[in-house]
């Protein structure tokens, strides 16, 4: 199943949200401001559509290189932040135009709206562009390949990476699509995954609905199953029984029936099942744990019991990642060192945030209760 979406801004005016729904369109990216001071007039309208499509959503800024890009990053989270949830994908930087800016000035200014926003958010950015921009005006520039990329390369399948990256995160393809109920063209997308690995990007479960496939359809026909409703045998494709199946719990729990599995719905499921994970605060992160680390007996006793936690592929992955080495012969980092070395360097930060998407929920949980002792 290719994973389809669209990106819209106020070009698409009244979009029936409902007729979405109705679609192959799994995510959507709004524009929500542009420069220092434009925001989109339908950015509000238009996120609350995506949640009830059932959509997984972003927002996306329009940077103005010859403009202060710290003043860029306060109009654009002054307008989204106190609206982003977990259930969000990560925010999108949309850089394709230099405006006579020299490659580094350009890069530079970049990276400080990346900095500011991820700061603000927890979220590490996703890079919009374009090939010939970033070849003939940015001198192909591997600088920010540390970012997942957004690429903009229509007619083809398989678009052009340039810069230091290795693939494409999401590819959008045309500029000419048609969705039922938007009128006139619209931007379509594709994510290079499947349904999991998108859900990965994710701080909390995604929404779902009916034609989903993959391990997270298959962990909401479970559950709605241990309540005693109907999905048939589960195997994790979200058909009719399971929307049904859905529909009842949600009545059943007075909430709003529209067979979309929200954030109220899941939080119903697993408060109701027992099956609830303790979370950490949203801006409890490795990232976070590193900065605050202050070689306190129990922060060691915390770091001590996570390396000790952790499957030897996944920390030998990290290990590779944080030394910025290919080499399988290293030995494992200790994690007591890694935070005694945290620099905030762009690949530190990097492998930390993937890690902690690797990590299981319960592994977190217990690591943050020794953490805070």
């Amino acid at each position: 199943m290719v994973l389809q979406g669209i990106d819209i801004s106020e070009y698409q005016e009244i979009i029936n949200w409902s007729a979405v729904s109705a679609t192959n369109t799994v995510f959507g990216v709004a524009k929500a401001t542009e420069g220092v001071q434009s925001r989109d007039p339908m950015f509000l309208r238009n996120w609350a559509g995506m949640k009830s499509a059932g959509l997984m959503r972003s927002a996306y800024h329009f940077f103005v290189a010859n403009k202060d890009p710290l003043l860029q990053a306060k109009n654009f989270l002054g307008l989204t932040q106190a609206v982003w949830e977990d259930s969000d994908l990560p925010p999108v930087l949309d850089l394709e135009k230099s405006y006579g800016l020299d490659p580094n000035t350009v890069l530079d200014r970049a990276g400080q709206w990346l900095d500011a926003v991820e700061a603000a958010l927890g979220r590490q950015p996703i890079l919009y562009t374009f090939p010939s921009f970033w070849h003939d005006a940015l001198g192909n520039s591997p600088r920010l390949a540390h970012y997942k990329l957004w690429i903009a390369h229509y007619e083809t399948n398989n678009p052009w990476v340039p810069g230091g990256w290795k693939t494409w995160t999401f590819h959008q393809y045309t500029e000419s699509g048609a969705v039922s109920g938007i009128a006139g063209p619209v931007d379509r997308n594709t994510f290079n995954g499947d349904l999991d690995s998108l859900a990965r990007l994710l701080k909390d479960k995604p929404p779902l609905r009916q034609g989903y496939e993959g391990q997270v359809v298959l962990e909401l026909q479970k559950l709605l199953k241990g309540k005693g409703l109907d999905v048939g045998n589960p195997d994790g494709d979200f058909g009719l029984k399971t929307k049904n199946a859905v529909r009842t719990f949600q009545s059943a729990q007075k909430l709003a029936v529209d067979g979309i599995v929200g954030s109220k719905t899941w939080n119903a499921l697993l408060s109701s099942s027992g099956m609830t994970t303790p979370r950490p605060p949203s801006n409890s992160t490795l990232v976070d744990v590193c900065r605050s680390y202050k070689a306190l007996a129990h922060q060691d006793q915390a770091l001590q019991w996570l390396q000790s936690n952790i499957a030897k592929p996944i920390l030998d992955q990290f290990t590779l990642q944080w030394r910025q080495t290919q080499s399988v012969s290293t030995s494992p980092l200790s994690f007591i060192n890694v935070c005694k070395s945290y620099k905030a360097l762009p690949h530190q930060i990097q492998a930390l945030q993937q890690l902690q998407q690797k990590l299981p929920q319960a592994t977190l949980s217990q690591f943050l209760q020794i953490w805070r002792n």
